[in-house]
């Protein structure tokens, strides 16, 4: 699989997440992010998978994600520097640290680019804190020696998206639900110590029902309500923050992240999962990832809304300091716009309706909230034959019923139709819509 020339416009993508084949076979998903509209993939792969050995190489990870790739996508891949035998902490997962012989790993990264020349797009090193210079020094030596770029060999400018411990005399070993367990180098007959962040989480739970709901919500077992609304938050926040970075200029974003990597695994003492367990889109039934999320049917909404974007603009909103909104230029579609009004992330909804007038100079307005739902606007004629028409628009609370991805406008439609819109209401803010 290649391309001729590299992709262009803007992407919105996903993560699979870190751990992908770490801890079970290696399944399906780029299909699965396909199906929500995602464009860019973005997937870990670790130094333990494809090299266990000192020379002995096994491409089944690798293999798989290059086997469920189209040209169309668009692949990020992050190499972490994860060894048990060839780095300076002796772990098949995390953390990532220096090689201890930087030839060994420019060659480990060298075989990596030849074994997916071509499909992937941007390459990404991942070390640990001060040390991912040397090792991002060590991937572009790795790439020199490829010759030419061309398409489908360049790494990212960026390093690493995260800082790992470097303290020389700990080990980490990973189990089966992906947590970490630290200690230092010592034998004994006695069971290890409970992890730190384990302990920290079980006292968590141990005091939840004292703990404001902003935590709670994103506890395991919390009440349906606080679920609920985190649900919706999360909804609320996949079109702010993707509408605000493509306004500033980015035109490359990936959302984590997909799913759980290990079906049926429900660990509440898992720090990862604690802090990035509800933000992810879909869920495995049984051992198929088909279960969507509300936040997967929005970010599929928005997808399709944003299908052909090659620009999106901030519009200057005098004298309403808490209104946000943004034109998007779509190649061959009609005109889209996306308001909302600022208020507080947590209990901004709770809040009355906040109606806008906006100027509409279109025969038609089609208004669409963050879950797909209409968003009633009302036209009122314009005081000159000249000036375009105001439309007030005003969204329902948003604490309402999701609807199915089938009764979703914009979430599987024709990416040509006009009239579609993609809006967000972000706390008390409100937002509406399209029109041609």
């Amino acid at each position: 699989m290649s391309r001729s020339t590299g992709p262009v416009g803007v992407r919105l993508g996903i993560v699979r997440g870190i751990s992908y084949g770490m801890f079970g076979a290696p399944d399906s998903f780029v299909p699965e992010m396909r199906r929500l509209g995602g464009t860019l993939v973005r997937v870990y792969v670790y130094w333990s998978q494809v090299e266990p050995e000192p020379g002995r190489y096994d491409w089944t990870v690798v293999d798989a994600i290059l086997g469920q790739l189209d040209p169309a996508d668009e692949v990020w891949v992050t190499v972490c520097s994860s060894s048990p035998w060839a780095t300076r902490h002796r772990t098949g997962f995390l953390p990532s640290s220096p090689a201890h012989d930087l030839r060994r790993y420019e060659r480990f990264v060298s075989d990596l680019v030849t074994r997916c020349r071509g499909p992937v797009d941007y390459w990404q090193c991942r070390c640990s804190g001060a040390a991912d210079t040397t090792c991002s020094q060590a991937m572009m030596a790795a790439f020199a020696g490829q010759g030419p770029a061309a398409p489908g060999t360049r790494p990212t400018d960026a390093t690493s998206d995260e800082t790992s411990s470097d303290t020389a005399d700990v080990t980490s070993s990973e189990t089966a639900d992906g947590s970490l367990d630290a200690a230092p180098h010592a034998t004994s007959d006695k069971a290890p110590p409970e992890a730190p962040d384990r302990r920290t989480m079980r006292t968590l739970y141990a005091r939840m029902a004292q703990l404001p709901p902003q935590l709670r919500m994103f506890m395991e077992d919390c009440p349906p309500e606080l679920a609920a609304k985190r649900d919706r938050i999360n909804c609320r926040q996949i079109v702010t923050r993707n509408v605000l970075a493509l306004a500033a200029g980015v035109t490359r974003t990936a959302c984590w992240n997909l799913a759980p990597e290990i079906p049926g695994c429900r660990d509440r003492l898992n720090m990862m999962g604690f802090l990035f367990g509800k933000l992810a889109l879909m869920d495995y039934d049984g051992t198929g990832l088909t279960r969507r999320h509300p936040s997967a049917d929005t970010f599929a909404l928005l997808a399709a809304c944003l299908d052909g974007t090659s620009h999106v603009r901030r519009i200057d909103v005098g004298g309403r300091p808490d209104l946000y909104a943004f034109e998007v230029s779509r190649a061959g579609r009609g005109p889209l716009q996306v308001l909302w009004a600022a208020g507080d992330v947590f209990t901004g909804e709770d809040g009355p309706g906040v109606p806008v007038d906006w100027p509409w100079p279109h025969p038609t307005v089609h208004g669409l909230d963050a879950f797909g739902s209409r968003v009633p606007s009302n036209g009122t004629a314009a005081p000159c034959a000249s000036a375009p028409r105001s439309h007030r628009c005003s969204s329902p609370q948003a604490r309402r019923q999701y609807p199915g991805p089938e009764e979703m406008p914009g979430a599987s439609g024709d990416a040509g139709e006009r009239g579609r819109m993609g809006n967000q209401r972000e706390a008390a803010g409100h937002a509406c819509g399209s029109g041609g």
